[in-house]
């Protein structure tokens, strides 16, 4: 197998739709079909690829806003 392919595993769940995750790094993402996976998912790639100076900070505001209790 060539090193420079990159994998993706895509799996399903009755009721819950598809997970698609990106083995080398382990970033996962979901959608109810397998394009709205793959799709989440290269955007979560591009987030996790952020330099930290583009991260956000997290605040009790922030998780409210995601409907999120701590």
């Amino acid at each position: 197998m060539r090193e420079d392919v990159e994998i993706v595993e895509l799996t399903y769940a009755e009721g819950f739709g598809y997970c698609a995750r990106h083995v080398p790094s382990n970033v996962a993402s979901q959608g109810d079909t397998r394009e709205d996976a793959l799709r989440a998912l290269v955007e979560a790639l591009k987030l996790h690829q952020r330099s930290d100076s583009e991260a956000v900070e997290a605040s009790d505001e922030w998780f409210e806003r995601f409907g999120v209790s701590q």
